[in-house]
């Protein structure tokens, strides 16, 4: 083997190493993350430049610039400091992770079964009020991230089918059949009405 093609696919062996190491970092990156706000000590909703991690990730992994914050509008000329939390401990940080840990092991509050494990693909679960009178879910994604640990005490999990159904059932009702109504006897058959 020549040495001009020794040193090109060697060259393509590097170039593809850090294509890969950089497709890591900006996956490790990319998503809504909940820190505590050094100054205010409260939760802040950023997101993290995940193509910037991705660049400079490779050679310096900790080097995080945050691209948008939920404290933003009131306090534009922020320092960052909250990126050290998330260069600690990336994975823990990300919403998805806070809400798989909390509906881990707790059963629905609609239907008492056990919580299926979070995915990124299908349908969301749902979160439900304990002080509502009504029975109204609401996808823990459609709540704005720095509003979740408010929220998770007064709320039960719930699962992604009962979820939709009472979705369904709130926006639809026309199209809902519900087949848990009491049996009913007819005055003049004697038949049983459902």
């Amino acid at each position: 083997m020549s040495n001009e093609i020794f040193i090109a696919i060697l060259m393509a062996l590097v170039v593809i190493t850090y294509a890969g190491l950089a497709i890591a970092a900006y996956i490790r990156m990319r998503g809504t993350r909940l820190v505590t706000c050094p100054e205010s000590k409260q939760t802040a909703a950023v997101t993290v430049d995940a193509a910037h991690s991705a660049l400079s990730g490779v050679f310096h992994p900790s080097d995080i610039q945050i691209s948008a914050c939920s404290r933003w509008p009131a306090r534009p000329e922020c320092d960052q400091a909250c990126a050290r939390e998330i260069a600690r401990a990336p994975k823990r940080t990300t919403t998805f992770q806070m809400m798989a840990q909390w509906y881990a092991g707790k059963p629905c509050g609609i239907c008492g079964r056990d919580m299926p494990p979070l995915s990124h693909f299908g349908p969301e679960a749902g979160l439900m009020s304990v002080t509502s009178p009504e029975v109204v879910t609401v996808a823990w994604t459609d709540v704005p991230p720095q509003q979740l640990p408010k929220m998770l005490p007064t709320h039960l999990p719930v699962c992604s089918s009962c979820h939709l159904m009472t979705w369904l059932r709130h926006e639809h009702p026309d199209l809902v059949v519900d087949r848990h109504r009491t049996a009913v006897e007819s005055e003049d058959s004697g038949t049983i009405v459902h």
